[in-house]
């Protein structure tokens, strides 16, 4: 139980998530050889999703996307079904 506390504390902090966060798009890059970079990440329960300095470059080096903010709102999260809706998305780029 305590672990589990522990756990549920660090996962709401904004260095963890972003720092996960980090890790997959490192992962991402591994297996399809493009550059992918999120330069910080801020969840609040599991249904609003702050992301900072997307970035996403194709084969050639090029940029593909770049986002400076974007601000996404979950709803209706189905795991079963491996399906949500998305109630809001906002972007801000520069």
């Amino acid at each position: 139980m305590f672990f589990s506390s522990i756990l549920a504390v660090l996962t709401r902090n904004k260095w963890v998530q972003t720092k996960l966060a980090q890790y997959i798009t490192e992962q991402v890059q591994t297996q399809l050889g493009v550059e992918v970079e999120i330069k910080a990440v801020e969840i609040d329960f599991l249904r609003n999703f702050h992301l900072e300095g997307i970035l996403m470059r194709d084969l050639h080096k090029d940029t593909f996307l770049y986002v400076r903010t974007l601000n996404a709102q979950l709803q209706n999260w189905n795991l079963t079904q491996n399906a949500f809706d998305l109630n809001s998305i906002e972007l801000f780029a520069p």
